[in-house]
């Protein structure tokens, strides 16, 4: 167990997550804690500023325990060592000549910072301890006791979602609501059960993009670039519209179309395409089929029928169930996040924290090679920018093992990623059924429970 000490001394590299943790995993064990320093990079042209980052900490902390003595140090040159220990002293020396303990944990910020600190606290003698956060088995470690003094934090230390992102300087971007058709979700997952989901995405590819989708592939959102891009000049190609329509449609995607509520099917009242007349407006034609065809049927679909598997394995699992039931496991879905201040934005399709080890999944039905790659790409980004080294990212595809070497796509990605193998994983259509899915999901996140 560690010794009580005064002051809490974390160095601020670019990201935060793992100085939360330390500082969260102190103030709730050490009842002697009075302060916390977080030393950072004032910035210069070769080293990125942390200072926000400090202040993002700061924030959440403040906010979560009441805890007001958050103090920031920038250092005004990391490159230098002169400049650095002139830093230090200024802040530091003539508070280790009274009754203050130090402990600095140098698990953040750059190697120099690290060394340089870490020489000037060494001074200080019995007044300073030291410790780090091990990303390989999640636990704290004083250098005097190597083997640990916590067990795995991500089951001692939890955050929300909320706070995760305010961590990086993010909030949760406020997005409609954006409904999952529950009963269709599950005719997928007969689809899946039953190996015809191929059947379906076929008939997507062939019959939903020409009908919905110009020839740039942009989704057609107007009753009158409808008519133009069908053809649909008199009765006559209407109803040979609505013909091949029927023909095109395997039974099992139709039955699957007739779940949807009728002010967002496309089928009309005799379950044949639906075909708008010319008294129906261009916002009543956009908002009948554009969260129906260009949302959910082109991949939200499979967005929900991942969650839907995720969480349902989780609460029936034996050991995850007490863990989630503590709130130590959250798994959200359909998060729209951004900078503060800026309007660019970024989704993810569902988004699971294991205590505060973060994993990504993203979901495509694409069959094309570079959008999915696209997708790897930023999964892994994003997972990384919010989670740092210990985060874990999926990526769930439709390609078929029979037709596309996934495995050979998995090592492309993690090459020019520069990922390690428990980093990622990518899935395929064979591992889709619900069974094989969660295996698969559950190995990558929880191997060691």
């Amino acid at each position: 167990m560690f010794k009580s000490f005064s002051d809490l001394v974390l160095l601020i590299g670019t990201n935060p997550l793992p100085n939360y943790v330390v500082a969260k995993y102190f103030l709730k064990n050490n009842k002697q804690l009075e302060r916390i320093w977080l030393i950072c990079s004032g910035g210069t042209p070769r080293h990125e500023e942390t200072i926000d980052l400090a202040r993002n900490i700061r924030e959440v902390i403040q906010k979560e325990f009441d805890f007001k003595a958050v103090n920031e140090v920038p250092l005004k040159n990391i490159g230098s060592v002169h400049s650095i220990m002139y830093d230090l002293r200024q802040n530091f020396t003539s508070r280790a000549s009274g009754d203050n303990v130090f402990h600095l944990n140098y698990t953040g910020g750059t190697k120099s910072m690290a060394v340089q600190t870490y020489k000037f606290f060494e001074s200080f003698g019995r007044q300073c301890s030291f410790s780090y956060l091990d990303g390989r088995d999640y636990r704290l470690k004083y250098d005097e006791e190597l083997q640990g003094v916590s067990g795995d934090l991500r089951y001692e230390i939890d955050l929300s979602l909320e706070d995760l992102i305010a961590l990086h300087g993010y909030e949760k971007k406020e997005s409609q609501e954006n409904p999952f058709y529950k009963e269709t979700v599950k005719k997928f997952a007969e689809l899946i059960e039953q190996d015809r989901l191929k059947d379906y995405l076929k008939w997507k590819q062939k019959t939903i993009r020409e009908i919905y989708y110009d020839k740039d592939g942009e989704f057609i959102e107007t009753i009158n670039l409808f008519y133009k891009q069908n053809d649909l000049s008199n009765n006559e190609r209407i109803n040979g519209l609505k013909q091949r329509f029927s023909t095109e449609t395997p039974d099992n995607v139709l039955e699957l179309l007739k779940t949807f509520p009728k002010e967002k099917s496309i089928l009309d009242d005799s379950s044949n395409l639906w075909i708008p007349d010319k008294t129906v407006t261009k916002k009543e034609f956009k908002e009948r089929t554009k969260p129906t065809v260009k949302e959910f049927l082109d991949g939200k679909w499979l967005e929900a029928y991942v969650y839907d598997i995720i969480i349902c394995s989780v609460k029936n699992d034996r050991k995850l169930k007490e863990v989630h039931e503590k709130g130590q496991i959250v798994i959200e879905n359909n998060w729209k996040i951004k900078k503060k201040g800026s309007n660019k934005d970024f989704e993810l399709d569902v988004i699971l924290l294991n205590g505060y080890q973060v994993c990504g999944i993203s979901c495509t039905t694409s069959y094309k090679e570079l959008e999915c790659k696209n997708k790897g790409f930023e999964v892994i980004h994003r997972v990384r920018q919010i989670g740092g080294e210990d985060a874990r990212a999926v990526l769930v595809t439709c390609f078929d093992r029979e037709e596309k070497n996934v495995d050979g796509f998995y090592e492309d990605l993690k090459d020019q990623t520069g990922s390690r193998s428990h980093e990622f994983l990518v899935l395929g259509l064979q591992e889709l059924k619900p069974n094989r899915l969660w295996d698969k999901i559950r190995n990558h996140l929880w191997r060691d429970i």
